[in-house]
């Protein structure tokens, strides 16, 4: 039996066009854009930039974890998967 393993490299391909989730996610998007229309009714300059930079720091903090846990669920997966078919190779043995 001839079983398609993926590689480390592979791996991380699919970890690097994974990050990309932010731009492609509609609600995230239309999020920001209301964030951003609301905020610009705020007259005072100085307390715009820091709720902006605020939000921005913040965004920027949870995308970092997000992307974090994504990358150790993602290699428990697949290491998983990797048990699971040394498993199956040696029943079909």
């Amino acid at each position: 039996m001839n079983i398609k393993r993926n590689t480390k490299n592979t791996i991380n391909e699919e970890l690097q066009e994974s990050k990309h989730w932010k731009s492609n996610s509609k609600g995230y998007l239309e999020e920001i854009e209301n964030f951003l229309e609301k905020i610009k009714a705020i007259e005072e300059k100085g307390l715009r930039r820091d709720i902006l930079m605020t939000m921005l720091r913040a965004d920027n903090e949870l995308t970092k974890l997000s992307e974090e846990l994504f990358e150790v669920y993602y290699q428990k997966g697949y290491e998983d998967g990797e048990k699971d078919n040394s498993r199956d190779v040696y029943r079909n043995n």
